[in-house]
């Protein structure tokens, strides 16, 4: 009998207790490094879930609240805030994020 990848996992809604729990785990692995979050190690802090499912439940619910993520066209001021970063330190994203007021 073939396995199908899709029977062998279904989805199901987060808990309150789930999120909490991201939210924890997030916190600590961003504490204990500068680096991008390890996805990984976070899902281990959150029973029946994956890295991928943290990883696109905190970028799709938590994250904005935090970064304030705006989606959508540039303005024209972003654009000269850009190219004077970029202008000042060249074209390496950290570096220009860091440049670019919040």
């Amino acid at each position: 009998m073939p396995f199908d990848a899709m029977a062998a996992r279904q989805r199901r809604a987060w808990t309150l207790e789930e999120d909490r729990q991201l939210i924890e785990a997030v916190q600590i692995e961003g504490l204990k490094t500068h680096r991008p979050l390890n996805w990984c190690n976070i899902s281990r802090k959150v029973p029946n879930r994956s890295n991928k499912d943290c990883r696109k439940r905190w970028m799709s619910t938590h994250a904005g609240a935090e970064t304030k993520i705006t989606k959508g066209a540039w303005s024209e001021a972003e654009d000269d805030q850009l190219r004077a970063a970029v202008q000042v330190v060249g074209p390496r994203y950290e570096s220009c994020n860091l440049a670019i007021p919040a």
